[in-house]
């Protein structure tokens, strides 16, 4: 058995502990496959919705992806492992139109089969359900293509009377001989013919469930026009996260910010890499061959005494980082900065007022990892560093280590400093 059947085998006992009502819709093949990535549409009954997003809080793996995509789907869920990724859609009130449910909850429930504790529809209602979902209510395309062969199948396999009977409740006698008469001869593109037929049948018998479907429409249009962004940006009270990677040359902060990267990537997280480094080199028009300064002399300025219009066109210079940090913070990203203006502190040395200044006035990052490895480490990795400037910068760092609150990762083994870095990350994306 692959770790994937035994996780989500787990997963779905759990939920029957808790007496969590479930059925598995679509994509039960994920459950044995061998393919990573996959997503798993979940019925529920509505009043079991609040039990279940207290269970999927507590799951360590689990990350909220969206929520109120429209009324019957109130959230998607992702669980993230390392060998595999797995979305679970969850739907309430039955399956139907935008927002309407035509199959309700009450028959979905009593048409189910049990396998290994893991609930399905039964052949009938996986039909009814294909047909209403996929063949009536959805435009051609990607749908029509991947479960056309399945339908007709099931058709076949399932009893014909009691399906009729149950299209006839829904649509009446006269669209019921329509549909009928389409599959018996296979022909699925006729069915689509009639889909505005059905639609309007359906609103017909059900007048009040037009509100319903004006509100879930309204809610669709925002997710697909993405407007939660825009909301997001006028709120002054959100922000994204804001992750910054400090330390010595040659410590691993960049490896360490791309594998952070990934790791959001996995979780469906936007997310930012933005270079905020003080030793950006500055460009002067009338000197064409200016030699850039080493590590060491950079770092060699720790000793030295900078002029008051030095720090302050350093500081100057940080404004429009600041700027470019806050837009996408304000657009809801993860960003991560290679470096920080808390480098000028470290690593040029600034005191007295310019310390509090850009300790208190510039933008405080949610987390700040000090990316610490021995010297002689450093020194290995890359042999252009000067050992005495690499033991003034580890020195530097510890001395402001409580002041700016920098959370050590020691880097003297990749695998290690990654995953201590992924649990102070998880912990992050379950507060965002």
């Amino acid at each position: 058995m692959q770790k994937k059947e035994v996780f989500l085998k787990k997963l779905f006992t759990e939920f029957h502990k808790k007496n969590i009502n479930f059925i598995i819709l679509r994509g039960q093949e994920f459950i044995k496959n061998k393919d990573k990535l996959g997503e798993l549409d979940i019925l529920i009954k509505k009043s079991d919705l609040k039990k279940l997003k207290r269970t999927v809080k507590k799951i360590k793996y689990a990350r909220q992806l969206k929520n109120n995509i429209d009324l019957t789907h109130p959230f998607l869920v992702r669980f993230v492992r390392d060998d595999f990724v797995v979305d679970f859609d969850f739907q309430i009130e039955g399956i139907g139109y935008c927002g309407s449910p035509i199959l309700k909850e009450k028959f979905l429930f009593k048409n189910i089969i049990k396998k290994n504790n893991l609930i399905y529809l039964n052949s009938e209602a996986e039909f009814l359900m294909l047909m209403i979902h996929g063949f009536i209510f959805k435009k051609k395309g990607v749908y029509f293509k991947k479960y056309q062969n399945k339908f007709l199948e099931l058709y076949k396999k399932s009893k014909k009377d009691r399906i009729n009977k149950k299209i006839e409740q829904l649509f009446g006698k006269n669209l019921s001989k329509k549909i009928y008469l389409c599959l018996e001869r296979g022909d699925l593109k006729s069915l689509f013919k009639i889909r505005k037929k059905l639609i309007t049948k359906h609103i017909f018998n059900n007048p009040f469930r037009v509100f319903p479907i004006l509100i879930s429409k309204a809610m669709r249009f925002r997710n697909y026009f993405n407007l939660n962004e825009f909301f997001y940006f006028i709120n002054p009270f959100k922000w994204g996260p804001l992750i910054s990677f400090v330390g010595s040359d040659g410590s691993g902060k960049t490896t360490l910010v791309k594998i952070s990267k990934k790791h959001l990537n996995r979780y469906m997280i936007p997310s930012k890499i933005i270079f905020a480094g003080v030793f950006s080199p500055i460009k002067n028009p009338f000197n064409k061959k200016r030699k850039e300064k080493t590590y060491s002399e950079k770092v060699g300025s720790l000793k030295n005494k900078h002029s008051f219009i030095e720090i302050l066109i350093r500081i100057l210079f940080q404004i429009p980082k600041q700027i470019k940090l806050f837009y996408y913070r304000k657009r809801g990203y993860f960003v991560l900065t290679d470096r920080y203006i808390y480098d000028l502190i470290t690593l040029y040395g600034v005191k007295g007022i310019f310390k509090k200044i850009i300790k208190n006035f510039f933008q405080k990052p949610t987390k700040i990892f000090y990316i610490s490895a021995p010297s002689k480490i450093i020194h290995e990795r890359n042999q252009e560093l000067n050992l005495i400037s690499i033991k003034k910068v580890i020195n530097s760092f510890k001395q402001n280590k409580k002041y700016l609150s920098l959370i050590e990762l020691k880097n003297q083994n990749k695998i290690n400093s990654s995953s201590d870095l992924k649990n102070h990350l998880d912990q992050i994306i379950k507060n965002v």
